[in-house]
């Protein structure tokens, strides 16, 4: 379709002059003139040489004057010379002379000067209003092209009014790189001394790349440098346009700030919506991503933000406008929840982004050498382990150091004092800040939370109706607000360490108490409380050696009247923070105590593994001696002994573990008598023989020889073990001698498993002689068969099979055919595949043992043949549990699935099934030692798309096995958006408790993820005021595997409500994992 003159002036122009801002009285349609001019022409007597009527087709006013004149031409007609002279003449013979003139045919515009009769493209863009280029030439042709509602909107105005936008918001917060390095520190983000936090950079980039999702967020704690991360984004995010917001000074409505920005700039006036269609379909018609950045949403004041955010995130979703945010972990999740509905916010959030976090080593040590560089100031080495790599707290302390002319003291009150200072001596009322800050701290610390209510400051500090806190507290970063959805204002520190430092040094004034028992006696008072316990962490942590005594000592006294164990708690917390020389000299009182808490609480397994693993922290210090570190650590196992609840015995492993660094011949001694006493537990003695195992000071061959006939059966099974190290002939002979002399099931076979280990050929004669013999009972003749295949002594496979013959359906018969797995017997599998289609059969998991090591794929595809068309559930599952063990189990994977899919096979058989399939898909066996071992190489990419969809139908099931295959999906779904929705829809309606001792999680890189955007969701379930049983169990597990102190905080605040409903000490355990779970690389709880 073609547009005529008509048509491209009501379809395109009128439009543009009305989004231009001029109202119907100012436009003039179709002027007439009764002179002669443009085509007419004058002769050079001033004579009519050809007298026509000339029209202007359109005439622009402003305020009464001339703006320009249109001439319209119909699409298709071409720009003419003629044309030009035409505009420009009816111009110049106004009243009034038009500065400019248009000409246009809808597709091509051109705009001239009227008195040059240049085309304004080649004027010196300084003349023109503002910076702006008139651009009617582009914006007419998109009107003509999709007759959008356009003017004044092209992608050069768009960049040149966020150019000046961006300019005047970020300087706020961004230094200029050339002014003095005094004027530089005034402000957050500093380029020169700003380290690229890479994770988070490459998130960003594969952000930008994808089209799914539209908002991408910085989530962390305060002071981890999200607005730095910001900045260092939107500066160096310069090749398409952005806009930059700061939560910190955004009135209450983001959409009027961003509407009245644009309208200030932009002739039109504009809705809200049509601001971001404008934007969006230039950015299109470009093919050029938009970002808007907006930095701490959680310090915005409106009231109503979650809702605007969130509006806010419905257009830019709908427009594919990229939204970047940062905010405070603390308060994320009630942007991502409204009314327990998942918000808008959160179904656009592109999930592959790790959570902002302190400085890592690499990164430290970067930032250390750019601040040498840039502040002339360098860190000692001997520092670098032990410094607080929060960038925060690192800025206070460089800052410092370069104003003071010292050197870095991150953990130092000096610091902090001198930090307060230097700030408040800008605000012409230093004292009046000093008094807010003392009384807001003091208020925190009495009501026990890290932010309160603003109602409940003014009334703490008694501030008159016209008096507020102090705006500087904010613009300095000492003070953080926050705002709830009905309007309620909080207050809290920005800096956890500024609050405990103030609390400590100013509000308890520990500094100023010289009298040692007012001192304990003040810290006693406060060791209740949380807030409390933070403070007076931080002032051991910064303290002397007098100091910390003083600590250590309030703290023994405030167990011993509480009869409490809060020692143990301090001494994980601080432990990197203790003076060695303070080590030595209280190393007895703590020690004393460590153990006095230990035997207190021997009933609470939680508390006991707290005690030694407190107890582990301390000892690492040379100024100890060792022997007496000995001495305490095997005190604890006689405590044990004379104490055996079941419960405390369980922390024996962690005393063997850490004795197997100690080796003096007292210690040794002292064991051995430990040991040998048969009255104690054998459990507990089972690990008193596992911290003797690599002493160089013990006769092994003689307490092996005492203890390998003990009427304990943990002792034997453990002292076995040793006999592959302390083997030979003398010794071999002993124990065959006692084989045929000891009339005791459980001791025969001990002695059999030890003979397993020898390494002498004659031993398999020997061992094979006493199996023909029929003398032993048939659970000996068992492991007897197990021996003689693990030192292959072949000669025996043709008994062992007329054995299975004659035992297939007893406990040795399943000994026999993992002795033949083991053997890799081809001999025996017609044997064994006869007794794959006994329908009698009830034990059959050693059976697809043998059948599995022994068989190649010839003989699978044999017994697939033979089991065809047999329409038995039994049988099915049986060949299924043989496939999932076949070394090409992919070959199988369509048999293995739908066996775990048949719900007419019984759920423990489906769920036995499922964990053989997952093992050989995650493990892989060592060739040399025989053992299953975790795949490390592309280990988050093992499970296929065919894999993940079974455990997805799986957990849809909602029963015993959903909760199996649910910890597989949150291991290896490598989309950790779907997998963050699904798991959230699947916790909630899951009707079946899962079994801790099941869940097994593999340490994968989508793991680490995953667990960095679940852990909020997981810790606000917490606060939920009416807990379903199953629900809030389900979630403790998860936070037991996935959680981290934040989740330790949201156990504790909401311990009483959670224990209303579960069992306390079941909880204790779940916080025992978070606290103390070992980082391997799998995870167990």
């Amino acid at each position: 379709m073609s547009y005529n003159e008509e048509m491209i002036k009501n379809n395109l122009v009128l439009p543009l002059l009305k989004d231009i801002g001029l109202n119907e009285g100012e436009i003039e349609f179709e002027t007439n003139f009764t002179i002669r001019l443009g085509r007419g022409v004058y002769n050079l007597k001033n004579e009519d040489v050809n007298t026509v009527k000339g029209r202007l087709d359109i005439l622009c006013k402003r305020d009464g004057k001339n703006i320009f004149i249109l001439e319209l031409k119909a699409e298709g007609v071409s720009l003419t010379e003629d044309d030009k002279k035409q505009g420009i003449s009816y111009a110049r013979l106004l009243d009034q002379m038009a500065p400019y003139v248009i000409v246009t045919n809808g597709k091509k515009t051109v705009i001239y000067d009227t008195y040059t009769g240049e085309d304004i493209e080649e004027l010196n863009k300084d003349r023109l209003i503002k910076d702006y280029i008139p651009t009617l030439d582009e914006e007419l042709r998109i009107r003509l092209d999709a007759l959008k509602n356009f003017i004044g909107y092209s992608y050069d105005n768009l960049r040149k009014f966020c150019v000046i936008n961006n300019k005047n918001i970020l300087k706020k917060f961004c230094s200029d790189s050339t002014s003095d390095i005094e004027e530089q520190l005034k402000y957050k983000y500093i380029k020169d001394i700003y380290v690229q936090r890479q994770d988070l950079q490459h998130s960003f980039n594969e952000f930008l790349m994808q089209t799914e999702k539209t908002v991408f967020a910085i989530i962390g704690a305060s002071g981890v440098g999200k607005t730095n991360l910001m900045c260092y984004l939107a500066d160096n995010y310069n090749q398409e346009p952005y806009l930059f917001y700061s939560g910190s000074i955004l009135g209450k409505s983001l959409f009027k700030e961003i509407v009245a920005d644009f309208n200030m700039f932009f002739s039109s006036q504009e809705t809200e919506l049509n601001v971001f269609k404008k934007i969006a379909s230039l950015s299109q018609i470009h093919n050029k991503n938009f970002i808007i950045f907006i930095d701490a949403i959680d310090e915005w004041i409106a009231h109503d933000k979650v809702l605007q955010i969130n509006k806010l995130v419905k257009y830019t979703s709908a427009l594919n406008i990229r939204l970047c945010i940062s905010c405070n972990d603390f308060i994320w999740d009630e942007f991502t929840k409204i009314n327990d509905v998942t918000s808008d916010l959160n179904d656009n959030l592109f999930y592959n982004t790790p959570k902002l976090v302190e400085l890592n080593k690499e990164e430290f040590l970067e930032l250390a050498n750019m601040c040498h560089k840039t502040l002339g100031i360098e860190l000692k080495a001997e520092d670098i382990t032990r410094i607080d790599k929060n960038p925060f707290n690192i800025r206070v302390a460089y800052e410092v150091a370069y104003y003071n002319k010292t050197t870095v003291s991150i953990d130092s009150r000096v610091t902090l004092m001198k930090y307060l200072d230097s700030k408040f001596k800008k605000s012409p009322n230093k004292d009046l800040l000093y008094r807010f800050i003392d009384g807001i701290s003091e208020c925190i610390l009495v009501e026990g939370k890290n932010l309160v209510h603003e109602k409940d400051i003014r009334r703490y500090i008694k501030l008159n109706i016209n008096e507020d806190i102090p705006k500087d507290l904010y613009r300095f970063n000492i003070l953080y607000k926050y705002m709830d959805d009905v309007g309620n204002v909080y207050n809290g520190f920005y800096f956890s360490k500024i609050r405990d430092y103030i609390i400590a040094a100013r509000v308890l004034a520990l500094d100023s108490i010289y009298d040692k028992e007012k001192k304990i006696k003040k810290i006693i008072e406060w060791l209740p409380n949380n807030i409390g316990v933070n403070a007076i962490s931080y002032y051991f942590m910064t303290g002397n050696e007098q100091e910390q005594r003083e600590v250590i000592e309030a703290i023994i006294k405030y167990d011993l009247k509480q009869q409490g164990s809060l020692l143990t708690k301090f001494l994980s917390r601080v432990s990197n923070y203790f003076s060695s020389s303070l080590k030595g000299e209280t190393y007895r009182n703590i020690a004393d105590h460590i153990k006095y808490i230990f035997k207190q609480f021997r009933n609470n397994s939680i508390v006991a593994n707290e005690a030694i693993q407190s107890f582990k922290v301390f000892i690492k210090s040379e100024k100890i001696e060792q022997d007496l570190i000995e001495e305490d650590l095997i005190a604890f196992f006689e405590i044990i002994l004379d104490n055996p609840e079941e419960s405390f015995a369980s922390v024996s492993s962690e005393i063997a573990d850490i004795l197997k660094g100690y080796d003096s011949k007292a210690g040794t001694e002292r064991l051995c008598k430990l040991v040998r006493n048969k009255e104690h537990d054998d459990y507990v003695r089972r690990y008193i023989v596992e911290s003797l195992s690599m002493r160089q000071s013990l006769n092994k061959t003689e307490l092996f020889l005492d203890l390998i006939c003990d009427t304990g059966g943990n002792v034997r099974t453990w002292v076995r073990g040793w006999y592959k190290d302390i083997e030979d002939i003398i010794l071999r002979d002993q124990l065959l001698s006692m084989l045929d002399n000891i009339n005791n099931t459980g001791i025969e076979q001990d002695i059999v498993v030890a003979l397993s280990y020898s390494k002498l050929k004659s031993t398999g004669e020997g061992l094979f002689q006493r199996l023909i013999s029929a003398r032993f009972d048939s659970e000996v003749l068992g492991w007897m068969c197990r021996g003689l295949a693990s030192m292959n002594y072949r000669d025996a496979i043709p008994t062992l099979i007329n054995l299975l013959k004659e035992n297939a359906h007893s406990r040795l018969g399943g000994q026999i055919l993992i002795s033949l797995g083991d053997y890799k017997a081809k001999e025996a599998l017609e044997v064994i595949m006869e007794l794959l289609l006994d329908a009698e059969l009830k034990d059959t998991t050693w059976l697809t043992y043998a059948f599995s090591n022994i068989a190649s794929e010839e003989d699978y595809a044999k017994l697939i043949k033979k089991l065809d068309g047999i329409k038995n559930n039994e049988l099915e599952y049986l060949i299924a549990l043989v496939l999932a063990k076949s070394a090409n189990i992919k070959k199988y994977c369509s048999i293995i699935f739908s066996t775990i899919l048949n719900k007419k096979i019984k759920m423990n058989k489906r769920i036995s099934l499922l964990d053989e399939w997952a093992l050989r898909k995650i493990h892989t066996r060592n060739e040399n030692s025989e053992v299953w071992e975790l795949k490390t190489n592309n280990i988050d990419n093992i499970f296929e798309p065919s894999d993940l969809e079974l455990l997805y139908k799986l957990v849809e099931e909602n029963n015993k096995i959903s909760t199996v295959a649910l910890g597989l999906i949150v291991s290896f779904e490598n989309n950790v958006q779907k997998l963050n929705t699904v798991f959230v829809q699947i916790l909630v309606d899951l009707r079946e408790e899962i079994n801790p001792r099941r869940t097994v999680l593999i340490k994968t890189p989508t793991l680490e993820k995953f667990a960095t955007l679940i852990r909020p969701w997981l810790n606000q379930q917490l606060y939920l005021q009416n807990y379903n049983e199953c629900f809030i169990k389900n979630c403790l597990i998860f936070c037991a595997i996935l959680g981290d102190d934040t989740t330790l905080e949201a156990i504790n605040d909401n311990k009483s409500r959670i224990t209303s409903t579960i069992d306390s000490y079941w909880l204790d355990e779940i916080e025992q994992v978070i606290c103390y779970s070992k980082k391997n690389e799998m995870i167990l709880f």
